[in-house]
């Protein structure tokens, strides 16, 4: 992927100025560690995404549609609290210990986004309407029901349901 250095709209770098301002209010525990992220906009990407080293990335047309809906500001935060969560629960690490294959990436992902959005749920955060990849339909809008995972569980608990209802494609090759 390439350098993540875009022309970003002015509205998206106020938002951002806002959420990290709003952050330390809301989350005192977070702010350390929200102040070690470096987050950029790419449109490599699709939606949003943390790497372990706090490298954050937002796609810059994504996230003007969040910011266009009826609360925007308080949506995108809640997306900006979804990647930084993944960093505070050690998803990546939590991935390696658990020898999660390659082929396996996605059910992890969704296994993770299962468990932390349904507790971003229950702290009441608005989720995005142009978001159904990122945050399919539960409570609604939050991953877990179509998953047919249950609510409450951990990511290496639906982790396991999910490879047992849809066991990853066969490795390519020899």
């Amino acid at each position: 992927m390439g350098a993540p250095s875009e022309i970003v709209d002015p509205k998206l770098l106020k938002a951002l100025g806002a959420m990290k301002f709003q952050l330390p209010g809301d989350f005192p525990y977070l702010s350390r560690l929200a102040a070690l992220l470096v987050v950029k906009f790419s449109s490599e990407i699709g939606t949003a995404c943390v790497y372990p080293d706090g490298l954050t990335l937002f796609n810059p047309e994504w996230s003007l549609k969040i910011l266009a809906e009826p609360s925007g500001i308080q949506k995108l935060y809640t997306v900006y609290l979804h990647e930084l969560w993944h960093l505070v629960l050690r998803h990546g690490k939590r991935r390696e210990e658990m020898g999660v294959l390659d082929e396996q990436i996605r059910h992890w992902q969704l296994a993770c986004d299962a468990a932390l959005n349904q507790s971003l749920h229950e702290m009441g955060r608005p989720f995005p309407a142009t978001a159904p990849g990122c945050f399919p339909k539960l409570i609604p809008n939050v991953p877990g029901f179509e998953l047919g995972l249950e609510v409450g569980k951990t990511a290496e608990w639906s982790f396991a349901q999910l490879l047992k209802s849809s066991p990853p494609p066969p490795p390519q090759g020899g």
